[in-house]
């Protein structure tokens, strides 16, 4: 494949640096000379200074030839304009990111085929709808779903209640009848690893289990967990993040409370959303988060504007007694840095969106690609084909790549975990998990 990104930010260089490493030609393309000089000096990939509305500009990136272009500039009607201009050139797959919500409304004139846009990507959904999923698992740190929802994966951190500790992978498994889940990675330090039957689990391992998605509620015992229904929940900041997330909310019978220290902003808030309190105050001021009874909640997300501002004010939350704190990080490398303080899970609106568009840029192979926060990690979700020599063998006897494990198999709508004696048909969605050095030897394994 061949994939032109227009904008090198933090989600254009992001994204250049994932398609790249599946061994995809990419040229990026910005008007910030250092934005391109930064993508020069760490990707191997190509970068162009000019405009992505510039047509001179897209032959010179040979978009005649490019199967996709992905317009992730700071400009909605930059990216509009450039999809645009793609059809031009028959370019396949036109994918643009695009904030402002009057793109989304019901007219049939703000469709993504009418702007000739074949997807259209709002950061501030793609950024709630991973918060909701973390809402959802009260354990959870990552959470992330494959296979329109049959497979979902979920990270947890294990901590002194784990109850498998110093025991063999393989031995713990048979804790678990009829086991329907894989630990498919872990983190520890600054380690990641691609777990075999003789590893063991540790106290402060992030741990990363996939498996069906009714059993869920293993794989958080397995951890040391339980998981519980969200019934109470606290949003810091009115952002348009924190009315997307309010919104998915309300749909699911959760009532939040918000607290908006702009009077103006409230006003507006209370207008946009229908059955959400919304209270004019700081979510860092003590005296207010006791009288609404933070102590117990089930959740609380910081969602301003300031990465700082979030993180103090999780981390007050969390020592008055929330159950589970959330803050929205945009500098990344502020987005570690939160949890090994205390906050029980970040999230990031640009590696939202970047995991978003991954989805979205999918082939009819490569059904999607993800990765996970501050991770070496690439989960990839295949089509088997027929052709493909493995096709039929027993799995024990396929030579898979190093640190690579192969997490769950869907066929014909049932989900299975995998074993050595499995075999793989064409017509099979599988979930891979690897390390990102080992990414290109998998692609081309499987692909």
């Amino acid at each position: 494949m061949k994939a032109i990104i227009v904008g090198a930010g933090d989600v254009g260089f992001q994204l250049a640096n994932r398609l790249s490493q599946q061994g995809e030609e990419i040229v990026v393309v910005d008007t910030d000379q250092a934005k391109v000089d930064r993508v020069e000096d760490h990707l191997d990939v190509q970068a162009l200074l000019g405009s992505g509305v510039d047509y001179r500009i897209l032959e010179h990136a040979d978009v005649a030839r490019a199967d996709t272009l992905i317009a992730v500039s700071d400009d909605d009607e930059v990216n509009i304009l450039a999809c645009q201009l793609a059809s031009r050139y028959q370019v396949q797959t036109k994918v643009a990111r695009v904030s402002a919500d009057y793109y989304y409304g019901e007219s049939p004139l703000a469709m993504a085929g009418s702007l000739g846009v074949d997807v259209l990507v709002n950061p501030q959904e793609a950024c709630a709808q991973e918060i909701r999923r973390l809402l959802k698992f009260a354990a959870a740190t990552d959470v992330a779903e494959f296979a329109d929802g049959e497979v979902v994966l979920v990270g947890m951190k294990v901590d002194a209640g784990f109850l498998y500790r110093d025991r063999p992978l393989k031995k713990i498994a048979g804790e678990f009848e009829k086991r329907k889940f894989l630990v498919a990675a872990i983190s520890r330090g600054e380690q990641t690893i691609i777990p075999h039957g003789e590893d063991v689990i540790l106290e402060g391992d992030l741990l990363y289990v996939i498996g069906k998605s009714d059993a869920t509620d293993d794989m958080l015992r397995l951890a040391g967990y339980e998981n519980r229904s969200l019934q109470r929940v606290m949003l810091a900041g009115g952002t348009a993040v924190a009315v997307r997330l309010a919104q998915l909310l309300e749909a699911q019978g959760v009532i939040p409370i918000i607290f908006e220290s702009d009077r103006a902003r409230c006003t507006v808030l209370a207008e946009k959303l229908a059955a959400s309190l919304v209270l004019n105050g700081d979510a860092t001021d003590l005296d207010l988060l006791e009288s609404e009874g933070v102590y117990g909640v089930d959740g609380f997300v910081a969602l301003t504007e300031n990465d700082e501002s979030n993180i103090i004010s999780s981390l007050v939350a969390k020592n008055m007694g929330a159950t589970k704190t959330i803050c929205q990080i945009k500098r990344l490398e502020y987005l570690n840095l939160a949890t090994r303080i205390g906050v029980d899970a970040s999230v990031s609106p640009h590696l939202s969106t970047v995991n978003a568009i991954l989805a979205a840029t999918h082939s009819e192979r490569l059904l999607s690609l993800a990765t996970l926060h501050g991770m070496s990690v690439q989960i990839m979700e295949i089509f088997i084909r027929q052709g493909l020599p493995f096709v039929g063998k027993m799995l024990r006897e396929l030579k898979l790549p190093p640190d690579c494990i192969l997490g769950a198999v869907v066929r014909e709508g049932h989900t299975f975990i995998p074993h050595g004696n499995d075999h793989l048909l064409p017509g099979d969605k599988i979930i891979v998990f690897t390390l990102t050095r080992q990414a290109k030897k998998v692609s081309k394994f499987f692909l």
